[in-house]
């Protein structure tokens, strides 16, 4: 724009000129050409007050450009700014993933410490159990064993003397009470079973041998490696099939209060000749048990199940104690 202006006032100067020199060739008057005179005189001042306006609007120019360039400067500055605080918020967000990540894994890490911590300890727990479990049981097994070698052991043998009678039988069992152990057995209480299935009850063996032979021998002590005889048994029904003798012997030991027991009950089939007279017995089982030292508390003693030896005919052959051979009642 600034040299389309020059290029004008250029043009205008050379028109005032050709025109001054028109004027003076052809002897224009002089007051005409002394208005012409300050016309240019005029159009020059005002060339030259074009020329400061063009002066000023070219340092204006300038100036806009100067401050354009600041601007762009302050602009890029900006920009630069805010490209930098974009990537500083890039990282700060990257860092606090990673801050974020990190304290979740260790969140992670703390929980399963404490679920390990807590699973050891609840171990822990449990092996001391177990252990106090078998140092009780290590304990126990001890005062059992010394008990097992301080205790009496007491067993009862059957020793049959059959003697049919006219009414009756007359099982003559002697019972022999023999002590394997090394202390005294303290005889605390004795039970006494003879039964058949005609009458289906227990004879009163006391009774019936008070009444036959006066008083009855208790036994309140067997002596360590010896035995001791009782008395017959009593007699039973000349009807009877089956028959049972057995006893229940309840002792202790030097401490009274450690009480063992054994229990012994022998079965019998009784055999009839032709006239339905009683002529024989055969043995078809032994049921032998004792304390077998777990503090078991007392067996029952009572009348065999006759049914289950109906067909029992097999004659036992061993009188091991808790080893019967031969047939049982199922």
């Amino acid at each position: 724009m600034t040299d389309e202006n020059d290029e004008i006032l250029e043009k205008k100067k050379k028109f005032y000129d050709t025109l001054t020199r028109y004027f003076s060739e052809k002897s224009i008057p002089t007051g005409f050409y002394n208005a012409v005179g300050q016309i240019r005189d005029h159009v020059q001042t005002l060339n030259k007050n074009l020329e400061t306006s063009n002066e000023i609007i070219k340092n204006l120019g300038e100036r806009l450009s100067g401050l354009g360039e600041g601007l762009s400067k302050t602009n890029q500055v900006i920009h630069n700014e805010a490209d930098a605080l974009t990537k500083a918020q890039h990282e700060i967000a990257n860092k606090q993933s990673w801050f974020n990540g990190l304290t979740i894994g260790l969140t992670a890490v703390i929980a399963a410490a404490t679920l390990a911590y807590v699973w050891i300890t609840y171990q822990s727990v449990q092996a001391v159990r177990e252990s106090n479990k078998i140092q009780q049981e290590v304990l126990r097994m001890q005062q059992r064993a010394f008990s097992i070698e301080k205790r009496p052991y007491l067993y009862v043998n059957f020793l049959y003397d059959f003697r049919p009678r006219e009414d009756d039988i007359l099982f003559g069992a002697i019972m022999g009470f023999r002590n394997t152990g090394d202390f005294p057995a303290n005889v605390i209480n004795l039970k006494y079973l003879v039964a058949d299935d005609d009458s289906n009850k227990p004879i009163d063996f006391k009774k019936w041998y008070g009444d036959t032979y006066g008083n009855f021998p208790d036994i309140t002590v067997v002596p360590p490696g010896q035995d001791i005889m009782t008395v017959y048994t009593p007699g039973i029904s000349k009807n009877a099939t089956l028959a049972c003798v057995g006893v229940l012997a309840q002792y202790a030991g030097e401490d009274p209060t450690g009480e063992f027991w054994f229990r012994r009950l022998d079965v019998f089939r009784i055999i009839h000749d032709e006239t339905g007279k009683i002529t024989d017995k055969k043995l078809i089982d032994i049921k032998i048990d004792w304390d077998r030292n777990q503090n078991r508390p007392l067996p029952e003693f009572t009348i065999p199940n006759w049914s289950a030896y109906r067909k029992a005919n097999v004659e036992v052959k061993s009188l091991v104690p808790g080893e019967t051979k031969g047939t049982r009642a199922p």
